[in-house]
């Protein structure tokens, strides 16, 4: 009986091995660590985008001078005691182009959609009677999100590891009434891998 599963194992290996293609030596993932640096004081949220984050990315299709990719990236928001109290990530899938006019520099652009919630507790005068000292408390739940531009620049300095420098621009909207529309910009510095 061993040897019976040892000769299938055999034959099962060398159909796989016979199956593999010129074009499946091409890394499919990338993963890559960020860091956000604020380009715009103009918003309250600006100024919360000095933090870390990642990307994941599947490549979709590649040809010679282009890479078809689809992905998510997600950035840690530290709370800053006036705005939001607690710790956001930030959830950003994406897709975009990576062009490949060399082997060592690869320009990039792609397009998603930013989306975070938060919820905002609050404390106010009873309204049916100002004289009472007691503070009526109450919370809202709100979600951001907005279109995300986010072109870019990759540094390979092997087939396995890259450096990444690139731009986004995330157009902030809130589902509550008294948010304002905000645009976020900043610069992004980070290193990853394909695998």
């Amino acid at each position: 009986m061993k040897k019976i599963v040892v000769v299938i194992a055999l034959i099962l290996n060398g159909l796989v091995l016979a199956q593999e293609s010129p074009s499946s030596s091409i890394r499919k993932f990338q993963f890559g660590l960020h860091y956000n640096a604020n380009l715009y004081a103009g918003s309250d949220f600006s100024k919360d985008f000095n933090s870390i984050g990642f990307d994941l990315r599947y490549i979709i299709n590649s040809d010679k001078t282009i890479n078809l990719q689809g992905g998510i990236t997600i950035d840690y928001l530290n709370d800053n005691k006036y705005f939001y109290k607690d710790n956001i990530f930030v959830f950003n899938p994406n897709f975009g182009l990576e062009f490949k006019p060399s082997n060592r520099f690869k320009p990039s652009i792609y397009f998603g959609y930013g989306i975070f919630k938060d919820e905002f507790k609050y404390s106010q005068l009873n309204s049916y009677n100002p004289n009472d000292p007691r503070f009526q408390n109450g919370s809202v739940k709100a979600t951001f999100s907005g279109i995300t531009i986010n072109p870019g620049l990759k540094i390979c300095i092997t087939d396995e590891f890259y450096f990444d420098i690139s731009y986004k621009y995330f157009n902030v909207n809130s589902d509550v009434s008294y948010s304002q529309k905000s645009n976020v910009h900043t610069a992004n510095l980070g290193f990853g891998v394909n695998f």
